[in-house]
């Protein structure tokens, strides 16, 4: 320890002063350090956010297009059922779009000159007005032929329910909707044609702009091939920012990671001054739309970026008291030597008062140690330099006298009352056979002038007949 003081006392003032700015460094270094982890922490807690906005607002969308889909397939016996007249057909399409609230729409297309007298094409449409009035149409015409819509060639060539891509519907509900079609086959398993609902997408405005993780975070949605279905329609979101937001998902030469679920998409950016993280997944299933979430940074990390300012105006603060601790020491280190001489000089004086101690309780007397009928050790370790343990052992007249205590308190006051305790004992022990007159010798002896108060704790024995 010595050899350490000296060593950081022989610095000059300009080493001393690399020393601060080294210090200053290495704070700084772990604050960058701590403000990084944190970061990568709020990163980490912002995707496992916006992957739990992405799955709830997709499980809102999906339960409202499962109904129709239940709708849908569970009306196909009814649409099979009336096959065999044209008007029993359009009944059961009126039946079809009572079920569910956000339909909008349904129909039937039948396979060219399924009904002769019905033309070619034969497509009766049911338009919801409202929950009691359904207004009935046969739009087929050679404008609308429907064996060239997609919604026909894919229901057809799948051989399966599916989605339709979100259109604005011209002819029927008048709306953005999106159509849930599959072809019908009669009891023959002959291609009858197609059947289908149109579901309103009016509600999605309303679904995507429900609840937030922040502020001003907003949702999209888009087609499987990125045309957008739905966007905010607050005040807090223009249109223009939402169309940059879809022509970056769409960019393929943008930057772009997976999340460290794997369950969404994370695309980096940076629109009208303001950065921020877009994160979107395809929803499984059909249909595969895709579902982004936009968080920006101000929020995201705000408070953090806040915290850190305020961290480095404690810092610089901490930084001037340390400059003025470290002049200060320097100021006082005359001083301080000086004291540690001192210091030392005690040091050396305790640990010759300690061997002194040790050597008072030496337990190699020669009588003690020729006994036949004894055998005698003991130790005294000190809490510090010297204490006030105490034991001592001698023989007179065939006789083992020996006490054990231990004197309240520590160090030299101790140490003293030790010493004292030890020569009344031995004193009294060499002329009285009775411990308890020994003791109660002892206690008058060491009670005169006690003014510290300062007590022992004494064992004090004797045995007789050992041989020498």
């Amino acid at each position: 320890m010595n050899y350490l003081k000296a060593f950081f006392s022989s610095f000059n003032k300009r080493t001393k002063l690399l020393i601060v700015v080294a210090a200053v460094i290495l704070i700084e270094l772990v604050s960058a350090v701590q403000y990084y982890k944190t970061y990568q922490l709020m990163e980490s807690e912002l995707e496992k956010r916006a992957e739990s906005e992405l799955t709830m607002k997709t499980i809102l969308i999906k339960s409202t297009l499962n109904s129709a889909e239940d709708i849908l397939e569970n009306h196909l016996w009814d649409i099979r059922r009336c096959l065999v007249q044209p008007d029993s057909v359009s009944k059961s399409v009126i039946r079809l779009v009572k079920m569910n609230r956000y339909v909008c729409g349904g129909f039937m297309t039948f396979v060219p000159y399924y009904y002769p007298e019905k033309g070619r094409l034969f497509e009766p449409y049911a338009q919801v007005k409202s929950a009691d009035n359904i207004d009935l149409y046969q739009i087929a015409d050679s404008i609308h032929d429907y064996t060239e819509r997609d919604f026909y060639k894919l229901a057809i060539a799948s051989e399966k329910a599916i989605w339709v891509d979100p259109y604005v519907d011209n002819e029927g509900a008048q709306t953005v909707v999106t159509s849930y079609v599959t072809a019908i086959r009669d009891g023959s398993n002959a291609l009858v044609g197609v059947v289908g609902i149109d579901v309103s997408l009016s509600w999605l405005g309303d679904t995507i702009d429900a609840r937030h993780i922040y502020p001003s975070s907003f949702n999209l949605l888009l087609t499987e091939d990125g045309k957008t279905i739905a966007k905010p329609s607050g005040k807090n979101t223009s249109q223009a920012t939402s169309d940059e937001i879809v022509r970056l998902i769409n960019d393929s030469t943008v930057a772009r990671k997976l999340s460290r679920s794997g369950r969404s998409t994370i695309k980096r950016f940076k629109t009208r001054g303001q950065k921020g993280t877009v994160f979107y997944a395809n929803m499984r299933g059909n249909p595969h739309w895709q579902i982004a979430v936009v968080c920006y940074d101000k929020e995201v990390y705000g408070s953090l970026n806040r915290l850190r300012l305020h961290m480095g105006g404690l810092m610089l603060l901490a930084f001037g008291v340390l400059l003025f601790l470290i002049w200060n020491i320097m100021r006082k280190e005359r001083q301080l030597n000086k004291k540690n001489l001192e210091q030392e000089r005690m040091c050396s004086e305790l640990r010759i008062a300690s061997n002194i101690q040790q050597s008072m309780m030496n337990m190699n007397d020669p009588v003690l140690t020729n006994t036949k009928d004894l055998s005698a050790w003991g130790v005294q370790i000190p809490a510090k330099e010297v204490g006030g343990d105490l034991y001592i052992a001698f023989i007179r007249d065939e006789k083992l006298f020996f006490c054990i205590g231990d004197v309240s308190g520590k160090g030299v006051p101790s140490a003293l009352i030790m010493a004292v305790t030890q020569s009344l004992f031995r004193n009294i022990a060499s002329r009285e056979n009775n411990p308890v007159q020994i003791i109660t010798q002892l206690n008058e002896a060491a009670c005169r002038n006690n003014k510290a108060n300062i007590f022992a704790t004494l064992f004090v024995s004797c045995f007789r007949g050992l041989t020498i």
